[in-house]
């Protein structure tokens, strides 16, 4: 029962966590970007549609700019960083432009443009670990799936071993690319 009410659960804490996007990624050829930085088409660069990056009088002072992005390919299950260096004029709100030696990497056999391309936040997370309690305990295949189609490893466990795993990866890699999602072990289901 408690597996009903964690994956709508797991489903929030993601959202600001990855600030996941799912769009069309295309190449263009890359020179002076909108951000001010000189780019060449073997960088890995990219740029995000005008509403995205919202460039003020002066787009240089754009917070996004110089910013790492992670784009993710659920087809080939690979995952590349980019830094934001541009505005795409043309592309839709989610969609996104990148260099051509990148777009090679994220899609080998794509045609120029590729549908459903996952990308967002400072860059994809890696690893989701889950602490359900004081037992391990699954969780829905439709929410595992969800998470791994935006790039995320998911690691259950009981909370006590979850915490654990949690602290010690966080200091090894950071927390940019570990987060985790801890239930209280006293946690009790509401009766309905």
């Amino acid at each position: 029962m408690r597996a009903s009410i964690l994956s709508p659960l797991a489903l929030l804490l993601l959202t600001p966590l990855t600030h996941a996007y799912t769009g069309d990624l295309t190449y263009y050829d890359p020179g002076m970007g909108s951000c001010g930085y000189q780019s060449g088409p073997g960088d890995h660069i990219v740029a995000l549609s005008r509403e995205i990056m919202q460039n003020g009088a002066n787009p240089n002072a754009n917070p996004r700019c110089g910013s790492k992005i992670g784009i993710w390919n659920p087809q080939t299950h690979k995952k590349y960083e980019a830094t934001v260096v541009d505005t795409c004029v043309g592309c839709k709100k989610m969609d996104i432009d990148v260099s051509p030696a990148l777009f090679k990497l994220i899609a080998p056999n794509g045609d120029g443009r590729v549908h459903g391309i996952n990308w967002g936040g400072d860059r994809v997370g890696d690893l989701l670990i889950l602490g359900l309690g004081p037992h391990m305990l699954p969780i829905s295949p439709e929410t595992r799936k969800y998470i791994n189609s935006l790039g995320i490893r998911i690691d259950v466990q009981d909370t006590r071993n979850a915490a654990s795993q949690f602290n010690l990866l966080a200091t090894e890699r950071g927390v940019q690319e570990v987060a985790a999602a801890l239930v209280p072990i006293g946690w009790r289901e509401p009766k309905a």
